[in-house]
């Protein structure tokens, strides 16, 4: 609370002393978009809630953790749902870092849902505004805010990849068998190094059978497949925590065949890392 009221004392002598809000050189760094994660506190003068933003723009994507609100002024409202996009300008041609208090007025009216604004957010200390405006919508609230509004940002990393896409590894088994093969023992040695470079979050174990014999006997089978190469990437260093199993006998094939087909790209078992 003290870091923001000396940003804010600093943010106000600056936009009065330029008669508005101070300016580097105007270059345009991108967009950052602020969504709340809590209710937060509020109390009435002074208000405060949880926020996670993302930034891209200039270099690459990142992500911060924050809190957003009124620092001083009226806020009457309750807020469930609330999100905020503001233009990032500012006077340097690299990755910009967003860390630091913006200060700025925010004003608000809400019934289930409605728009905000904030009017020169200027950043102290860093070069960068988040001007002309910011605006944003409270999808269900109720109230109204009108004073100075903050925005205080903390350094929460790179964004991460969106819906990454899990690498597989495919391991084929003989007819009947649920015994590794010398090939499949090398892609067991693959799967654990791409596991330890990537410092994946999950590994799921899938197995499978063609369809020769009858669905019972092939659900056995698969179960069995699918614990031989859990028990391989244990052994080669991937924790027991991370790996979950299915097995699915003869159905979900990779290969489309009729019922009683021996078919050896079917007879496997995936390691999906992710």
């Amino acid at each position: 609370m003290k870091k923001i009221l000396m940003s804010l004392a600093v943010a106000i002598t600056m936009m009065f002393a330029a008669g508005g809000p101070a300016k580097a050189d105007g270059a345009i760094f991108g967009v950052l978009t602020c969504n709340q994660t809590g209710p937060g506190v509020t109390y009435v003068l002074f208000s405060s809630m949880p926020v996670t933003c993302t930034y891209g723009g200039v270099g690459p994507a990142q992500t911060y953790s924050g809190t957003s609100g009124i620092l001083l002024g009226a806020d009457l409202e309750y807020a469930q749902k609330r999100a905020m996009t503001y233009w990032v300008l500012g006077g340097a041609s690299a990755s910009p870092s967003l860390i630091g208090n913006y200060v700025g007025v925010e004003g608000s009216a809400t019934l289930l849902a409605g728009p905000a604004a904030q009017l020169g957010l200027a950043g102290v200390g860093n070069g960068i505004e988040l001007v002309p405006m910011g605006l944003g919508v409270q999808e269900v609230g109720l109230g109204a805010t009108l004073g100075l509004a903050y925005l205080h940002l903390t350094n929460a990393g790179p964004m991460p990849a969106a819906a990454a896409m899990a690498q597989t590894f495919v391991v084929y088994f003989n007819f009947n068998k649920s015994d590794l093969t010398a090939d499949g023992q090398k892609v067991i040695d693959n799967a654990v190094a791409y596991y330890k470079k990537t410092g994946a979050l999950k590994v799921a174990v899938a197995g499978y059978t063609d369809t020769s014999g009858t669905a019972a006997y092939n659900m056995g089978l698969s179960h069995r497949r699918a614990d031989t190469v859990r028990a391989a990437l244990i052994k080669g260093g991937v924790p027991a925590a991370k790996i979950s199993t299915a097995w699915y006998g003869k159905t979900n094939l990779a290969v489309p065949t009729p019922d009683g087909v021996k078919e050896p790209r079917n007879r496997r078992a995936t390691i999906a890392i992710q």
